[in-house]
């Protein structure tokens, strides 16, 4: 099997992959899959090497990657629980384990990124989320139309092969743009009617995931199709800036009037208690994977015998200071900086692709400082990094 087959084949089977018969049927087998397929990947890779034509790659942004993770295992070493840190959470695997696996995986598309790969990729990623929509939708057609009550829901959200319906939101919404790209690049009414139907599917699905943030995703894709179009960098960035902070305006203000009084889940108490958790080792954090330490460090408003279990930080922003303290805060950012300018750069040798990347990179950061995210919208991060570094 070739690279190019298996990495596009890979991209159709992320977001469908779970195990019904497992203990924890949707999470961990894609984390497994995620294993497993960049493995062979990287296997198939070392079999190709001398035969495939190999990209330089910016070796700063390279650099950064690995400090980043030098400094994700030098912290769990000093954390609070190294074994949790290297696996993972029980229900996620969310450790550096899984997370060297992505960074392999990011490596490996920047090294070997052929210009083939600008239809595999896009096209891809869109035919699995295409799948997932149409899954979401049947479900909803079950649930309203027929009233089916077997059908899997959330209070009436919709997750299909992801469980969890804000886990199917997140990569949805991150996979919008490819759609969008796949529908620009086509030629022929039919291929172009065939993307349309595509994005619309995906558009339903995600509002049959009930979920606040992706609604706001899709305002947040109609909006930065428009900024995208400006000549100028810097007019980007401004409009960038503003629109993320409008954006987050609004999603704090819906978090404020949802809930009617005290509600022990609640953003608001989560991040709050994170952040004076946080403050406490500000250098260091908790150790990665280890957030449930820094939420147990403090209590507030008060003392509860009996309080919530919190095992993700809803923010991966957030996530990082707490786990990782604040000079991984900074590698991180500076990670997203880097494949932000990168693309920006890019965009202007080709203005599709590169503005496609940057699109599902902001719906990215936008998605994953609103909720707990899935192994397969992280993927798609990477992914972009990868591509990101490969360009000169």
């Amino acid at each position: 099997m070739s690279s190019s087959l298996l990495l596009g084949l890979g991209f159709i089977l992320l977001p469908l992959f779970f195990w019904p018969w497992a203990q924890i049927p949707h999470e961990l087998p894609k984390v497994t899959f995620v294993i497993w397929w960049v493995r062979l990947l990287v296997v198939i890779g070392v079999f190709e090497f001398y035969s495939m034509r190999r990209k330089r790659i910016g070796t700063r942004f390279l650099l950064l990657i690995l400090l980043f993770l030098v400094w994700i295992i030098i912290t769990s070493l000093l954390g609070f629980d190294f074994y949790k840190s290297l696996i993972g959470n029980y229900f996620r695997q969310d450790g550096i384990f899984t997370l060297v696996h992505l960074v392999a995986l990011a490596i490996y598309i920047a090294l070997f990124n052929q210009n083939k790969w600008k239809k595999i990729i896009p096209a891809s990623i869109s035919i699995g989320s295409l799948i997932t929509s149409i899954w979401v939708i049947i479900l909803g057609i079950r649930l309203y139309i027929f009233s089916d009550i077997s059908v899997p829901n959330w209070s009436g959200a919709i997750g299909a092969s992801f469980g969890q319906p804000k886990f199917a939101t997140g990569y949805l919404l991150v996979s919008l743009p490819f759609i969008y790209y796949c529908y620009r690049v086509s030629i022929g009414h039919k291929i172009k009617l065939f993307w349309i139907i595509a994005f619309f599917s995906i558009v339903v699905a995600i509002l049959l995931t009930k979920s606040y943030a992706g609604i706001l995703g899709l305002g947040f894709f109609s909006i930065f199709q428009l900024v995208l179009r400006l000549q100028k960098i810097k007019q980007k960035i401004g409009c960038i800036l503003i629109i993320f902070i409008a954006f987050f305006l609004v999603a704090i203000a819906i978090e404020q009037f949802r809930f009617e009084g005290f509600v022990a889940g609640s953003r608001n108490r989560i991040v709050t208690k994170l952040l004076l958790g946080a403050s406490r080792r500000p250098w260091f954090g908790y150790g990665y994977a280890n957030v449930d330490y820094a939420f147990e460090a403090v209590d507030y408003p008060m003392y509860f015998a009996h309080d919530i279990y919190l095992d993700k930080a809803h923010s991966t922003i957030l996530e990082v200071l707490v786990t990782t303290g604040i000079i991984g805060l900074l590698l991180y950012l500076g990670i997203i900086i880097a494949a932000g300018s990168k693309l920006l750069t890019y965009a202007k040798k080709d203005k599709l692709y590169g503005n496609t990347l940057l699109l599902a990179l902001m719906l990215f950061i936008f998605h994953s400082q609103t909720n707990v995210i899935s192994i397969s919208e992280e993927v798609l991060f990477w992914i972009i990094a990868g591509l990101a570094m490969s360009f000169m």
